[in-house]
């Protein structure tokens, strides 16, 4: 049990306060219990006490990030992305990041970059058409969009109908064709169109 994990952490850290592992599996507790502030503390200590620990540096990033602290995020993915240039994840999320916060263009060097090691990866074309769309480059995104749909028909999670739909009704105001993407997602997802998606996107 986290709980009983962490009691037997704290009574170790009052033996040897100056361990750095010990913070950091405090951290891991702290983080199945939902403690997400405090195990943000505890990896923040263990960094203090050893700095080349990168594995807190990936448990601090994927926090951040989960937090919306987009930038505290980019500070540590960039240090481990230095050290591991071949690591896609940290790649993946810092480009995540970026874009969530609204840096397209940083996050679209990043998914470029991606894409060039794995051009079947529907969520690198996904996120690269947020950026896009975010950017109001409507047909690059709805190229990226279509990709993910030819990748992955089927998937009960992707948003890339919707996504088109919105982007062929706001960007290039064509309701029929977003009224056509609307049905598309209803029959892939295997589910009834809102009264309110056929008033926005179809009427």
């Amino acid at each position: 049990m986290p709980e009983k994990s962490l009691r037997f952490l704290d009574s170790a850290l009052k033996l040897d306060p100056n361990n750095a592992l010990i913070y950091f599996n405090i951290a891991k507790s702290q983080k199945v219990l939902g403690k997400m502030d405090q195990a943000i503390k505890s990896l923040e200590k263990s960094l203090e006490i050893d700095p080349g620990l990168d594995d807190a540096k990936n448990g601090l990033s994927k926090l951040y990030f989960d937090q919306n602290k987009y930038d505290a995020a980019i500070k540590y993915l960039n240090e481990l992305i230095i050290k591991y240039p071949e690591n896609n994840s940290y790649k993946y999320l810092r480009g995540k990041s970026y874009i969530y916060s609204g840096k397209y263009d940083e996050g679209l060097t990043d998914l470029n970059v991606l894409l060039q090691t794995d051009s079947l990866n529907s969520n690198y074309y996904f996120l690269r058409g947020e950026a896009f769309s975010g950017l109001r480059k409507a047909d690059a995104a709805i190229a990226d969009f279509k990709k993910v749909i030819v990748i992955d028909p089927n998937d009960q999670e992707s948003t890339a109908y919707r996504n088109l739909a919105e982007i062929y009704l706001m960007l290039k105001k064509d309701k029929k064709k977003a009224c056509e993407y609307i049905h598309m997602e209803a029959k892939s997802h295997k589910k009834e169109i809102s009264k309110e998606d056929l008033k926005r996107y179809c009427d």
